[in-house]
């Protein structure tokens, strides 16, 4: 999967599981207490809480010979899937794997010279999709997540970004953004292949349905230019959302009542948007350069990363430059920024794909009150409310694991 802004790198959480029906008391009660899911810098896990308690996951990753990266919370909370790298000079492996908070791991996808780096959960947690690389280029599969099943081939090419559908029985793809192979295409769960959906994309990269699961937006190439609308699953487009002078990046609210854009010249990223989904009340916000934004569950406030000359002059790294958290809150038009902060490779490394990723883990508790993230000196918490920081713990990534 290649993107618009910046080179991909590995996002890597956390994994864990155990047995038997005492474990599984356990687990629940530890699951309930320990919300956060952080990935050290040497490759073992930890389970925290925003308080700053842990208790290690794993103990055997050391971050050369093996370690766990990719790793996605299904979306009812009780599984964690990741990607188990062995680095042995013998024979390497990449496997996809599913962490129960009750039972053993469970291998869904091992295949030699195939190495899956993006994983996606359905939304009724019983399926997977995922992207693997190999020396015959990129491939979109899934997989039922209870094992004992072969992986579905569903398409080959790149970049490739996608989006699952309410019912989790169907797919949008879109392959080959910007090349010209580029295509949007519809997946039924069960079929051969996907099937090629009649309208021509502009430039952007991740899909996304609405609630109903009969229409997606996108953006689309048009006579008069690019635009963002909704199609349904011919390709007719049901509403026209905004005007584009070249492409967008773009994330739907959860209800999809309202979705926030920048337009790109180019790769140039314009000012945000935020625009309801009948294409009304269009609203600009931060005259800053912005690069990723996250809906809150409640979709009433959107969290947005930015930087400016003044960031930049405090920043230690010259390769990526200090970032601050902004909160737009939608009722008043009010955006709150709060202190920069010098992010960690892993959490650099999420930020180019941040419209697909939006789909797939959480940023945001389920309160809507605390944002996650890491920056180089560990995981934090931020409460949007108060201000207030709290540091969870060492670690280069992290992500809530609440339902």
């Amino acid at each position: 999967m290649r993107r618009l802004l910046l080179a991909f790198g590995a996002l890597v959480v956390v994994a864990f599981g155990s047995a038997g029906a005492s474990a599984w008391w356990y687990t629940a009660r530890t699951f309930e207490r320990w919300p956060i899911l952080v990935q050290q810098s040497n490759g073992n896990l930890l389970l925290a809480d925003q308080f700053g308690k842990t208790r290690p996951l794993t103990t055997d990753a050391d971050g050369q010979t093996l370690s766990y990266l990719f790793a996605t919370p299904a979306p009812d909370g009780r599984s964690v899937a990741t990607v188990a790298v062995r680095n042995s000079a013998q024979d390497p492996s990449a496997a996809l794997m599913v962490h129960r908070l009750a039972g053993p791991p469970i291998t869904l996808y091992d295949e030699a010279g195939s190495s899956p780096f993006y994983l996606s959960w359905s939304p009724d947690s019983q399926k997977l999709a995922f992207l693997a690389s190999s020396e015959t280029g990129m491939t979109l599969h899934a997989v039922s997540s209870s094992g004992g099943e072969t992986s579905k081939r569903i398409a080959p090419g790149q970049p490739s970004y996608f989006a699952w559908a309410p019912n989790s029985d169907r797919m949008i793809l879109h392959i080959g953004g910007g090349t010209p192979l580029d295509g949007l295409f519809l997946y039924e769960w069960g079929a051969n292949k996907p099937t090629r959906i009649k309208a021509t994309p502009a430039l952007f990269n991740a899909p996304s349905w609405l609630p109903n699961g009969e229409a997606a937006i996108v953006a689309l190439q048009q006579p008069s230019g690019a635009t963002l609308a909704t199609v349904d699953t011919q390709g007719t487009i049901v509403q026209r959302i905004a005007d584009l002078h070249g492409g967008t990046l773009f994330v739907p609210s959860p209800d999809a009542s309202q979705i926030a854009y920048i337009a790109l010249a180019g790769n140039i990223p314009g000012q945000l948007h935020v625009v309801r989904s009948d294409g009304s009340d269009d609203r600009s916000f931060a005259p800053a350069p912005t690069f990723a934004f996250f809906w809150s569950p409640q979709g009433d406030k959107l969290a947005f990363l930015s930087f400016d000359e003044e960031i930049r002059a405090i920043s230690t790294r010259q390769e990526f430059p200090a970032v601050r958290w902004n909160v737009l809150t939608l009722a008043t038009g009010k955006v709150q920024p709060f202190e920069p902060f010098q992010p960690s490779i892993n959490f650099i490394n999420l930020l180019p794909y941040f419209d697909q990723y939006a789909q797939s883990i959480r940023l945001w508790n389920a309160s809507g009150t605390q944002l996650l993230y890491a920056s180089t000196n560990g995981v934090h918490t931020l409460d949007v409310t108060t201000g207030q920081e709290q540091r969870v713990s060492d670690g280069v990534m992290g992500m809530w694991m609440e339902p």
